[in-house]
């Protein structure tokens, strides 16, 4: 899944949206809520640090992993705040931190960064189809 976003905060909300939609699709719907708050998480943190300028959004999940990476225009990297303390801003990444197997950023070759994070997830499994045994067995 990939998703341009324009930098306008009414974007986190769409971005949310999707994420939800592909990871439904995709099956996996226990890691929709960290997942969500993931994504929400580093789609705020470049509109709020970035300007908003050629962000986009991508998804992709594979062996019981769920990457989901946010680039952006900047070069400038994700700076955690150590201890937010009492402060209502300032807990995205440490979140992220915490939801995540691992999370980091990168610089992209074409310019700018990627901020991405990594979820150990598994698959609903399939429902069980009862079986009703045949009439005059046992």
């Amino acid at each position: 899944m990939a998703m341009r976003l324009e930098g306008d905060v009414s974007e986190v909300q769409r971005a949310r949206r999707d994420v939800s939609r592909v990871l439904a699709a995709w099956r996996i719907p226990r890691a929709i809520d960290d997942a969500l708050l993931v994504a929400n998480e580093l789609v705020a943190n470049a509109l709020v640090h970035t300007g908003g300028d050629g962000i986009e959004l991508v998804a992709t999940y594979g062996d019981g992993l769920l990457l989901v990476e946010v680039r952006d225009a900047s070069d400038e990297p994700p700076s955690p705040v150590a201890d937010a303390g009492l402060d209502v801003c300032g807990r995205g990444l440490a979140m992220v931190h915490a939801l995540s197997s691992d999370w980091g950023w990168t610089r992209r070759a074409e310019g700018g960064k990627s901020t991405w994070a990594l979820l150990a997830v598994r698959r609903a499994e399939s429902p069980k189809r009862r079986v009703e045994p045949r009439e005059g067995c046992s």
